[in-house]
């Protein structure tokens, strides 16, 4: 249970209040960082926890910024503490706690004379000190990814690359029910494992029970990527828990063989983006796959 959330709130709905704090039961999308025995959690829209007991109970905390858009992520890069809020709004403080102050917005590169977006950004910074962004967010433009200066992250370095692509006739479960030709992918989350690079997206929609992660596999932060053989590795349809997808993965602070992942559940209840957030634990298969 996340403290804060009050039961009887009205989803969002198109016109959310910016009040500190307020909640739009659309507690999802949520990215995990785990720093100094502390993990910590920012959702969509504008809240965030901390737990010091490795998830068993949580306290809410004021990150400085009320609206986080869809699908933040925070990150330590060189010292400091990057957050992304909505779209390529980029925040940083000296502590994952904030208060995050705002230091502009990431330039975007172009594509067949188009401007990208960074819809559902996800940073990570590599073991080398290089940074990189990772995005995507429609119905079949898959996911890519592009480097950014690591001294200046509001600048990218070379071109944007598509590093998964949607394909319903391969994999039926990246799209919606009973529907090949249409879907929603999105979500990207980069974890790095024994030296290899996992990026884990979603797909089907968030609003349909069967929505789901899968994973991709590389030697290189920027590909190319492989999906794996065991796709989707979570995923639940029916009951109260269903819809489990577009989260983030951190390699546990205590289990030193398994991995934390945090992900949407759907709700339902007052709209198709009623939703709250769900943990699980993750291994690696004998083929050192996620399940």
């Amino acid at each position: 249970p996340l403290p804060g959330i009050p039961v009887n709130s009205g989803c969002r709905n198109g016109k959310p209040s910016r009040t500190p704090g307020s909640s739009y039961r659309e507690i999802a999308d949520p990215s995990f960082l785990y720093d100094n025995g502390t993990l910590y959690l920012y959702p969509s829209m504008g809240m965030a926890w901390k737990s010091k007991d490795c998830g068993a109970t949580w306290e809410q905390i004021d990150v400085g910024v009320y609206d986080l858009g869809y699908a933040p992520t925070a990150v330590k890069h060189r010292g400091r503490y990057y957050l992304t809020t909505g779209g390529s709004q980029l925040h940083v403080a000296d502590s994952p706690e904030g208060p995050f102050k705002p230091i502009g917005r990431i330039a975007r590169p172009k594509v067949d004379g188009k401007e990208m977006s960074y819809d559902d950004p996800m940073l990570f910074s590599d073991d080398d000190g290089r940074l990189y962004v990772y995005f995507g967010c429609s119905p079949r433009g898959g996911i890519w990814g592009i480097e950014l200066d690591s001294k200046n992250p509001l600048a990218f370095i070379g071109e944007p690359k598509r590093l998964i692509r949607f394909e319903p006739e391969e994999h039926p479960w990246e799209c919606k029910p009973n529907n090949l030709g249409e879907a929603w992918m999105e979500g990207s989350w980069l974890t790095k494992i024994n030296g290899r690079y996992c990026l884990v997206f979603s797909s089907s929609g968030t609003e349909n029970n069967p929505y789901a992660m899968g994973a991709a596999w590389s030697d290189k932060p920027l590909g190319p990527f492989v999906k794996q053989r065991n796709n989707p590795f979570l995923r639940s349809t029916t009951g109260v828990v269903r819809g489990t997808s577009h989260g983030s993965i951190i390699p546990h602070p205590i289990a030193k063989d398994r991995f934390m992942v945090a992900y949407s559940i759907l709700v339902g209840n007052r709209g198709n983006f009623e939703r709250l957030v769900g943990f699980d634990n993750l291994r690696l298969d004998a083929n050192g796959e996620f399940e």
